[in-house]
Formats: C-alpha cells, sequence, structure tokens
C-alpha cells in the first residue's frame, strides 16, 4: 500500500503533521459541571491523594495520573481542581486531554470549549482543540482552529508554530488538498529547520503526487515531483 502522510501527534506512518468558529457541542452535551466527572468507578483510589483546596496540586495529580493512564483518577483530579476555580483554563485543558485518551471526543471538546471562554485568543488551546478535532476525524474543524491558532499566533504553551504546520498540512492531505498540504509541509520546514517529522512529510508528499501523476501518465510533473522527494 502507498506510504500515508504521517501524524505529528501520533506514530509516522505518512506526510505528518502534530476557532474561528466555536464548534457546535451536541444537543444532548453535558453539563458544564459534569463535563470532567468520571462516568466509571477509579479502580484504584489510593492513587489519588485527597490535597483539600490546592488547585496546582489536583492539576498536577492530573497530569501525572493521564501520564500512568489512570483516567478515571486524572479526571477527577481536574474535576476537583475546577470545582474550586472554574475559571481555571489549565485544569480544562487537562480534563480535554484525558477525555481525548478516552476518545470521548465531544465531551473533550466541550472542556476546551471551557477553557477557550477563559482565553478565546490562545492559540495553544486552538490548537488544542484542534488536535482533537483531527483525532475524530472532522477535518474541517480541524483546519479551521489550526489556521485561526496561526493567525493570532500568541500564548503557545509548550507548542509552536510549525507543530500547528504540520498538522496543518496532515489535515489538508486527508481533505485531499494536495497542494496546500505540501505548502504547509514546506512552512513547517521552514519554520524549524531539525523539525525530522516535517522534512518526512514534505518528502512522503512529494513521493505520493508524484506517483499519483504517474498513474494519470503526466510523466513531465511526475518527475518535478518525484525529485523533489529524494
Amino acid at each position: 500500500s502507498p506510504t500515508r502522510i504521517a501524524q505529528a501527534n501520533s506514530t509516522p506512518d505518512a506526510p505528518t503533521a502534530t476557532e474561528e468558529n466555536s464548534p457546535a457541542v451536541p444537543s444532548d452535551a453535558t453539563p458544564v459541571a459534569e463535563i470532567c466527572v468520571p462516568q466509571t468507578e477509579m479502580n484504584r483510589p489510593e492513587l489519588l491523594r485527597e490535597v483539600g483546596d490546592n488547585i496546582s496540586a489536583w492539576i498536577g495529580q492530573g497530569q501525572y495520573l493521564l501520564t500512568i493512564k489512570q483516567y478515571p483518577h486524572a479526571l477527577t483530579a481536574y474535576a476537583r481542581a475546577i470545582a474550586l476555580d472554574q475559571n481555571n483554563s489549565e485544569a480544562w485543558i487537562g480534563c480535554s486531554n484525558v477525555l481525548q485518551e478516552m476518545q470521548q471526543y465531544d465531551r473533550a471538546i466541550a472542556a476546551v470549549n471551557q477553557a477557550l471562554k477563559i482565553n478565546p485568543n490562545s492559540s495553544m488551546t486552538l490548537f488544542t482543540r484542534g488536535l482533537i478535532y483531527k483525532q475524530a476525524e472532522r477535518y474541517e474543524e480541524a483546519l479551521g482552529d489550526f489556521q485561526k491558532a496561526l493567525e493570532l499566533n500568541q500564548n503557545w504553551g509548550q507548542f509552536n508554530q510549525a507543530n500547528v504546520a504540520i498538522n496543518l498540512g496532515s489535515v489538508l492531505w486527508s481533505l485531499d488538498k494536495q497542494d496546500e498540504a505540501i505548502a504547509a509541509f514546506e512552512q513547517a520546514t521552514k519554520l524549524n529547520d531539525q523539525f525530522a517529522l516535517a522534512w518526512f512529510n514534505l518528502a512522503t508528499a512529494f513521493l505520493q503526487k508524484g506517483n499519483t501523476l504517474l498513474q494519470a501518465e503526466n510523466s513531465e510533473e511526475a518527475k518535478t515531483n518525484l525529485e523533489k522527494a529524494v
């Protein structure tokens, strides 16, 4: 089978990538107070330490418990932080990360939307929501978030523009917009010339496009793309 574009937030297997419009939450959306409340019981409740009204400590526990894949525990920790301060965007984003790992995408989006209400101009938060849309294969909505994050270009947190550009490229590729995807991968390499995954995706994109053109008997353009892939 042909090589596929690699995903920046997953294991590479082809050209990869890692709102303006507030995505509609389903009509049966979970009430805000319950978004981060786990729906299954904790099998090891001893992992969760009682830290009272220390919001940072609850968030820290959530981060650790997410790392060790104790998802109901992590949700509980983030829910405790949110109960203490519903305007803590870090807690809402942490909650959304857990729900994304659990593939509960609607709830994950609902959580990150709460963070966006607090910081509507955060590129990091828009990128976070875009990644959820992307994983849920809601590519048009992911595209809108990635483009808006790049347009705002502020409050990146642990991410940067190159991270967004490569994910933008993979979404465009999934939408069969090959030339725009290639441009996004090229942008990622210019933003970070040490970004190996961006170079890999760019080469893969040229290779795939060249092979497609060969099949269409467009030999000259195919040759140009295949040479760029090398």
